[in-house]
């Protein structure tokens, strides 16, 4: 009969690691001691190597290799009954003894630091063009849903009535540019390489500003259809061209003075694409009249005006 002993199992774990080759390390216990009776039994570790050098280590040469390292573990640490770890090198093997480990305290993470640069290899970087012009830089996971920038774009706006809003994918060449699906994820759809561009728009039209119940809110819809009027999106008459930009003018300069605004002051701005002459002077005739209104009743009124048009909240795709 033949009997089986704690050091079969030793024998083909080191085995194992001969075929496999030197990235498999054995560490043993003061436990594996006591349960084999024989030595210190060497537990097989599936790891790729120590944490931190050691200060000291016992080498074996390459001619002793294949002596039992279960023996050769016993004889180099059971002097001191020392735990030890041994692991197989092209130098041969070598056991460190728990007398060198790191001190209580500190610690030296391989895979921490692995994780860290796999996470600059899956963050991208999204530059979201925010309805005031300003362009503000986001990092995301590029495996992370669509809703994850969208609500960190959110944040930042600290804005509270989100579902009327969205990001537009600016590096989309298509002829209907597409919004950034909030259920897939980003990777699928942002195409291009790092960093990406989008724009935050508004995507749902209300036709009543008074369903808004944030100024804030209102304030983001007023520098959206402003956009439109300027940018010709918005087709606009002329005259209600020239009350919007007047209301636009009184949230932005206040009240009337003819010493602060003198003749020519708003030389300077852009409100309806090919302006023409003298319809600056339209400009400045309403706004003379809109004395007493603050920022955010001037803001209702153009959002009032605005919603009256043919085409306001209609986005228009070109026919192929």
């Amino acid at each position: 009969m033949k009997v089986r002993t704690m050091m079969e199992p030793v024998r083909q774990k080191r085995k194992k690691v001969t075929q496999e080759g030197s990235g498999v390390t054995f560490a043993s216990t003061e436990s594996d001691t006591s349960r084999s009776g024989a030595g210190l039994a060497l537990q097989h570790s599936l790891t790729s190597g120590y944490t931190r050098p050691y200060h000291r280590s016992l080498t074996f040469s390459s001619s002793e290799r294949f002596e039992p390292l279960a023996q050769r573990g016993q004889r180099l640490g059971s002097e001191k009954r020392e735990p030890c770890v041994a692991r197989l090198t092209d130098s041969g093997w070598t056991v460190m003894t728990a007398r060198f480990r790191l001190p209580a305290g500190r610690s030296y993470n391989v895979r921490a630091s692995e994780l860290a640069r796999d996470r600059q290899h899956t963050e991208v970087v999204c530059n979201i063009v925010l309805l005031d012009n300003t362009v503000q830089p986001f990092k995301v996971n590029k495996h992370d849903q669509g809703q994850v920038l969208l609500d960190t774009v959110f944040r930042h706006l600290e804005l509270t009535e989100r579902d009327y809003f969205g990001l537009h994918l600016a590096d989309d060449s298509s002829d209907c540019p597409r919004w950034l699906d909030p259920n897939k994820p980003i990777r699928k759809q942002l195409k291009r390489g790092s960093p990406h561009h989008l724009n935050f728009r508004v995507k749902f039209f209300v036709s009543d500003p008074n369903k808004l119940q944030e100024e804030y809110t209102r304030y983001q819809y007023f520098l959206q259809i402003k956009q439109d009027v300027l940018s010709g999106r918005l087709p606009c008459p002329h005259n209600t061209a020239a009350l919007l930009a007047s209301y636009a003018i009184q949230s932005e300069l206040g009240d009337y003075s003819e010493a602060e605004n003198p003749p020519g002051y708003l030389s300077e701005y852009s409100f309806i694409p090919n302006q023409p002459q003298g319809f600056e002077k339209e400009v400045a005739k309403h706004h003379q009249q809109h004395n007493g209104l603050s920022p955010a009743e001037s803001e209702f009124n153009y959002l009032n005006t605005a919603r009256s048009l043919e085409l306001y909240g209609v986005e228009l795709h070109y026919a192929r």
